[in-house]
């Protein structure tokens, strides 16, 4: 028996590094390694501070008046994103180490793709500041960037009442992660009171297609009570709301996830619904009154990308807590991480789980080995136990 299942285990690996030479698969490059500190608890107003020249409007966000979106497009070496100026919001996102189907006929995975304003993600409101929908002015048409390089685009606007928005994306060359910093100036004579609200949209129907990918879809956040994962269906009946400690709220499938992550208290509040198919996350700011010549800034950490652990344990605020493994996570993680380390030596996981298989088999091998031997006893007393029952047959 042991004979027979080390030569399957023997030519099982010769099949699979085989494979692994004669289809080698693509190089992906490591995502760059984000820390972030722990988030205390929330502050009830959002910080303010003084602006150097009261009244005074930046020549980079000057007053315009624009009258058509345009589209902004972001590349970097994960991710090719279009954002619009229309809501400063993020319309089109495409990963470019991650295939729809393996092979050859394999296409670059979009997980974004919207044409109408009313679907686009991570877009902006100013209740008490600016009227909706808010239409910005860009600082680029397109910026590209690789490797440790950091970038920043502004989408900005100037209000009738001398209230200046900007908000600001910052990217790096090899990650996943975007920094955004809303701005809010006060450049009026009169103090200015409202708040912030940035929307996260997600499809909430099913897919036909793809199946397997969409076991597990709908929205999570961790708050003060832990991550939660709950029903769309619910969340189409009610809305529901969450005000407590929350480090941050996403949506995601089996496989990818988008979230808005807090940084520095910023998120004050998250009320969840689902409206005709479309599920809503709308995280609010804490309330901002601004005295002439101050300004708030508030910042989040926003993730749009593939649910693997180390690249979410990298973004901070226990992001990695979106993967569910249920029940057995005390035994799953370990093992994911393990074959996630050695997926970085045989570049192949499909060798990996072999190599882990195979670890466990030697680990277990004495009650294994213990096992066998019961079993063959049992084997030589099945002889004389079918003797007692034809002797003893008729009692």
């Amino acid at each position: 028996m042991e004979k027979r299942v080390l030569i399957a285990v023997v030519l099982s690996i010769a099949v699979m590094y085989g494979y692994s030479i004669l289809f080698p698969p693509p190089k992906q490059l490591p995502p760059e390694q984000v820390q972030n500190s722990a988030v205390p608890l929330q502050a009830k107003s959002s910080p303010v501070k003084n602006l150097p020249l009261p009244g005074e409007v930046s020549s980079s966000v000057a007053v315009k008046t624009v009258t058509d979106a345009k589209d902004v497009t972001v590349e970097n070496d994960v991710f090719r994103a279009e954002f619009s100026t229309m809501g400063g919001a993020l319309k089109k996102l495409t990963l470019k180490h991650y295939k729809d189907k393996a092979g050859a006929a394999g296409k670059d995975i979009t997980l974004i793709k919207e044409t109408s304003q009313d679907l686009f993600s991570f877009s902006s409101e100013y209740p008490g500041f600016a009227s909706s929908p808010v239409q910005y002015s860009a600082s680029s048409s397109n910026i590209s960037l690789t490797g440790s390089e950091k970038k920043s685009i502004d989408f900005s606007l100037v209000t009738p009442d001398g209230i200046q928005l900007i908000k600001r994306f910052t990217f790096s060359g090899g990650s996943y992660g975007i920094t955004l910093d809303n701005i809010i100036q006060n450049r009026s004579t009169s103090v200015q009171d409202g708040s912030l609200l940035t929307i996260l949209r997600n499809h909430s129907v099913k897919p036909a297609e793809e199946a397997g990918r969409y076991e597990v879809f709908g929205p999570t956040i961790l708050s003060e009570s832990g991550v939660t994962f709950d029903s769309i269906a619910d969340l189409a009946k009610a809305e529901k709301t969450y005000a407590k400690s929350v480090k941050w709220t996403g949506f995601g499938d089996k496989y990818f996830l988008d979230a808005v992550m807090s940084k520095d208290n910023s998120i004050n509040s998250v009320s969840m619904k689902d409206i005709n198919g479309v599920l809503e996350q709308r995280i609010s700011s804490a309330k901002i009154s601004l005295n002439p010549g101050t300004e708030s800034v508030i910042s989040y950490n926003l993730y749009v990308g593939p649910k693997d652990l180390g690249i979410l344990k990298a973004q901070g605020e226990d992001l990695e807590r979106a993967i569910d493994l249920g029940w057995f996570a005390i035994i799953a993680k370990p093992l994911l991480h393990a074959i996630n380390l050695f997926n970085g030596y045989l570049h192949n996981y499909g060798l990996a789980i072999i190599l882990i298989t195979v670890i466990l088999k030697i680990l277990f091998f004495p009650l294994t080995n213990k096992s066998y031997k019961s079993m063959k006893e049992m084997q030589k007393l099945q002889p004389k136990m079918q003797e007692l029952k034809e002797k003893f047959k008729d009692d």
